[in-house]
């Protein structure tokens, strides 16, 4: 039986898991309910037709994964994906109707493939599926999928098998242009001969191996290497000695992480140092085998869509935050996903919401930016059409649509139009980095694009200024290249330019050394470097924020292009001093951009892709000044209000006259202060305008007493507890006991109780509008 809706994992505790059991209830009560209804009759055709009415129906989107049970990259599919459809379900849905997905995985078995395809197709609400990512057992679906009509964008390479299917495409990079990155790095490195080894039936493989073949400036194959499931270690002898003999100058690898580990394993033991280009598998996964001999002697290379070796995307990275995630490079304890489960996650989560904008008709080119759609059909197959025409109108160069990971737009091949990048580790690496030399289809054109490896290394911060939004910095910059990029090349682009201050960056060149030229690379120039530089505070929980201080850069014009790779954070984690501020954390990010234009006598647009990079330091304000000259003045400033209440009622005008003098000294504290200009209320904000309540809330206490008594006079402060004045006694304590609790759980965590209401709020909404009709 189909299953019931999406899991949806967030944060634990006690109140998550009573929320979680209700909804598996709910679940269930919804399955059992539903168990026996109607959901269509076959047709004439075989094919499965809408139920007559949909009222209170849904949408289906289909997902296919590989190894969820043991595979974190699957599960953080599965979590952000979940995540996303509540929140499209919380926005209303797709034309009033709720969308739900449908999670299947194969295992990585061509049979349970076979059996998941049959079951998305027979869902007669499917507008969409997502995933399969193997080419073997996706050729052995593809058909079924093209004859279906139903939108699949797959993670297929071989874009041969699905070319003719007009509906299918693939968020992942086609065989035909990766192979076109390693002619390019072969060329550039005048190879003329290589060897070749495979598994004799994968798809991929196979795919790869032709279009080398087939390449008509391509390096000649003199060797080649076919693997079977009985293939032995002494296979690979015999495989090396004939790649040696033959006099290749580099080995195409496409065995896998845990058969390339084995090959390269066994060319270590027989000191074999020919390079190798892994293009089936990755590096980190081969030295992560525990068949990995330990080290390798030669060069590794490989053709990455998973991102740049230290630098973050930033996108992902506030996903990730958004999720409550921890972001680590590798993972770690307190992350149970590495940056590249978060970052096929992200995609997947986009993909769902890129179905969805198409299916809603905000692809057609046509339509506005938050342009407002009636008349929509919302029938299933009238949904289909639109997602295949939205997909279709995403062409590389022509058109994008934004994601939150990323930019999304598919080649000629209908295959994804991400720029991957090419990896490289050298004997004495431990992880692989950036090339020097990448190569990069533009316009339909491979250029190669230089790499610029950089390394700041920060001496200090001083004048943090958030109300100008600015501060200073005083750093080293050391720059190497395989072509010649000076600082000149590098354009800060949050530099403090102003009339008045139009030098923000002075530079002096330090130290140049030539020590790295045997690797291709060029000299390495030390820069001493001093600046203003801009950055946008957050100031709603002044004093105890946390800031976010940023360096950023991008190549200053065309004839600069380049691509970051900075040094491990092992380096680049050097602590520094900043007046007022301590320094809690340090990442180098990325982020995509693109630029609109113009082009030919017909004005068509054209997509421009760019990139600009970031050190950003994680700081958190110093608070000794503030709870010296603030807290501890206004914790004074309450006890003497209070104290005021146990003076006689007959001196109830010294009463009144302490608790306004109290008001008046909070009101005249808050404008001695020097507060930051915020367009938000801050946290200090709140803070006096609590005290303020408090102070007024015993003036008025004071006043009621006076009137709650037939004779004032009569009476003696104390001498009877009457309703107003236990408020005086008991509740005001309490309040302000309440205050202080919330002032330190707003100080401490990332939410204050309003966050924490409104957060309760969004998911209440979001469980009854994914199990509510409409």
């Amino acid at each position: 039986m189909a299953r019931i809706g999406v899991k949806y994992i967030h944060r634990g505790g006690l109140g998550d898991f009573a929320l979680s059991l209700a909804i598996v209830l709910v679940q269930v009560m919804l399955a059992a309910s539903g168990a026996g209804a109607q959901t269509g009759q076959p047709t004439a055709q075989g094919e499965v037709a809408e139920p007559a009415s949909l009222e209170g129906g849904h949408y289906t989107i289909a997902v296919h994964t590989s190894g969820i049970k043991d595979n974190s990259e699957p599960q953080a599919i599965e979590r952000f994906i979940n995540r996303r459809i509540r929140e499209i379900n919380a926005a209303g849905g797709l034309l009033g109707r709720r969308v739900k997905a449908r999670f299947f995985d194969d295992e990585n078995e061509v049979a349970q493939t076979r059996r998941n395809v049959d079951d998305t197709l027979a869902d007669p609400r499917l507008i969409a599926s997502l995933g399969i990512w193997s080419s073997s057992r996706g050729s052995e679906v593809v058909d079924d999928m093209g004859r279906s009509g139903v939108p699949f964008i797959s993670e297929m390479s071989d874009e041969s098998r699905f070319r003719q299917h007009a509906n299918i495409y693939s968020l992942a990079q086609s065989v035909r242009d990766e192979v076109d990155v390693f002619l390019a790095l072969a060329k550039k490195n005048r190879i003329g001969h290589i060897a070749y080894a495979g598994y004799v039936d994968d798809l991929f493989t196979n795919a790869y191996f032709g279009h080398l073949v087939d390449a008509p400036e391509g390096p000649g194959i003199v060797a080649t290497f076919w693997e079977f499931e009985e293939t032995t270690l002494e296979d690979y002898d015999r495989a090396i000695d004939a790649f040696v003999k033959s006099g290749a100058e580099l080995i195409v690898l496409a065995l896998g992480s845990e058969g390339g580990a084995r090959f390269l394993g066994r060319m270590q033991e027989r000191k074999i140092k020919l390079p190798v280009f892994i293009s089936y598998g990755t590096i980190q996964k081969v030295m992560d085998s525990k068949d990995w001999a330990g080290a390798y002697s030669g060069n590794l290379y490989e053709l990455s869509s998973g991102g740049v070796a230290n630098l973050n995307n930033e996108r992902i990275r506030r996903l990730a935050r958004d999720l409550g995630i921890s972001f680590e490079p590798r993972g770690g304890a307190s992350s149970p996903y590495t940056a590249r489960d978060l970052g096929y996650g992200a995609r997947y989560a986009d993909l769902v919401q890129l179905v969805i904008d198409a299916a809603a008709g905000r692809l057609d080119p046509k339509v506005r930016p938050g342009q407002s759609i009636a008349g929509l059909d919302a029938s299933i197959a009238a949904a289909r059409v639109r997602i295949a025409a939205g997909l279709a109108s995403l062409r590389e160069g022509r058109r994008y649509w934004q994601g939150r990971a990323q930019y999304w737009s598919f080649n000629e091949d209908r295959a994804t139009s991400e720029r991957s990048t090419l990896l490289w580790r050298t004997p004495d690496q431990d992880v692989p980095v950036l090339h020097p030399s990448q190569f990069i289809r533009i316009d339909g054109e491979i250029t190669e694009v230089p790499v610029l490896y950089l390394h700041l290394d920060m001496v200090r911060m001083f004048e943090v200024d958030t109300n100008r939004r600015t501060f200073d910095a005083e750093f080293y910059l050391t720059l190497r290249s395989k072509v010649d990029l000076p600082l000149k090349a590098i354009d800060f682009t949050n530099a403090f330019r102003t009339n008045s201050f139009s030098e923000p960056i002075r530079s002096r060149l330090v130290a140049t050394y030539n020590d790295d030229m045997a690797d291709g690379l060029g000299p390495r120039r030390i820069y001493h470097v001093t600046g203003r530089f801009l950055f946008h505070p957050d100031l709603a929980k002044y004093p105890f924020d946390q800031q976010l201080l940023t360096i950023s850069f991008q190549p200053s014009d065309k004839d600069s292009i380049f691509i970051l790779q900075p040094p491990g954070e092992e380096l680049r984690n050097k602590g520094f001093e900043v007046e007022d501020w301590k320094l809690l954390g340090h990442y180098v990010g990325t982020t995509d951009r693109i630029i609109t234009s113009v082009r030919g006598g017909g004005l068509s647009e054209h997509v421009i892709p760019y990139y600009n990079f970031n050190y950003t330091w994680e700081m958190q304000r110093e608070v000794l000044d503030y709870l010296v000259r603030v807290i501890v003045p206004l914790g004074f400033i309450l006890v003497v209000a209070y104290l005021a209440a146990y003076i006689p009622r007959r001196e109830f005008n010294a009463t009144i006259a302490i608790q306004v003098t109290a008001l008046l000294s909070a009101i005249a504290l808050y404008f001695a202060l020097n507060q930051p200009n915020s367009d938000d209320v801050t946290l200090s904000d709140k803070i006096f305008v609590s005290a303020y309540a408090i102070v007024s809330t015993m003036i008025a206490l004071s006043i009621f007493e006076i009137h709650e008594t037939a004779d004032g006079d009569s009476h003696e402060r104390g001498h009877q507890l009457t309703l107003v004045r236990k408020a005086q006694l008991f509740v005001v304590p309490i309040l302000t006991c309440a205050f202080i609790g919330w002032l330190i759980l707003s100080a401490a965590t990332d939410w204050s109780i309003s966050d924490g209401v409104l957060e309760a709020a969004r998911l209440l909404k979001l469980v009854t509008s994914d199990y509510t009709g409409g």
